[in-house]
């Protein structure tokens, strides 16, 4: 069955690259995945966070929190901590700011 990348979303293709190629770009094996019960907690208020900012935020300010939202959601689902992806999320922001749930 074939996959139509169109359906998924471009954020969401986009997001999973940058995380899957995250840790071995910089030469690191992936972290373990035995403590993302507890990083996947407060990466989700992390997330939550966004979204709630996004919500009240002007464009283009809007569009770049809900972008680091998904990106940060993305990265919850496949168990990251919120150290290794708030860099990301920084970047997605484009110097839009970064709630204090996410530092």
């Amino acid at each position: 069955m074939k996959t139509n990348l169109t359906s998924i979303g471009t954020a969401a293709v986009t997001a999973t690259m940058l995380l899957a190629g995250s840790a071995q770009a910089a030469g690191k094996p992936a972290p373990p995945k035995s403590s993302a019960s507890k990083s996947s907690g407060s990466l989700a208020a992390c997330c939550a966070a966004l979204r709630q900012n996004a919500a009240n935020a002007p464009e283009p300010n809007k569009g770049y929190m809900t972008y680091a939202a998904q990106l940060c959601d993305t990265a919850a689902t496949m168990g990251k901590e919120k150290a290794s992806i708030v860099a990301n999320i920084q970047t997605a922001l484009k110097g839009a700011g970064l709630p204090s749930a996410c530092k």
